[in-house]
């Protein structure tokens, strides 16, 4: 039996989740590819190189999910602890 498609509304947010839902949505300033390769830099203490490519890749200042992953675990098996503090 199909009943079609469902939205998930903020009220469904609040009530299975019970996060309050109040105040105004955030809004935040687009950063260009320099700002976010600086931002990845900084925070994730990626090479420039890497990054730039991984940036690349993904075709804007974005990066892939699967990336990022890869990019914990190498820091993981090389034990590499301070550069995962920007992500957690």
């Amino acid at each position: 039996m199909s009943f079609g498609e469902i939205s998930t509304t903020l009220d469904d947010v609040s009530c299975l989740l019970h996060l309050p839902i109040m105040g105004q949505f955030p809004t935040f300033d687009s950063l260009d590819n320099n700002g976010a390769l600086s931002v990845m830099l900084k925070l994730l203490g990626i090479l420039d190189g890497p990054a730039n490519a991984e940036m690349c890749k993904a075709r804007g200042n974005v990066v892939r999910l699967s990336w990022l992953r890869e990019h914990y675990e190498a820091c993981c098996l090389n034990q590499h602890w301070e550069l995962l503090q920007g992500l957690i």
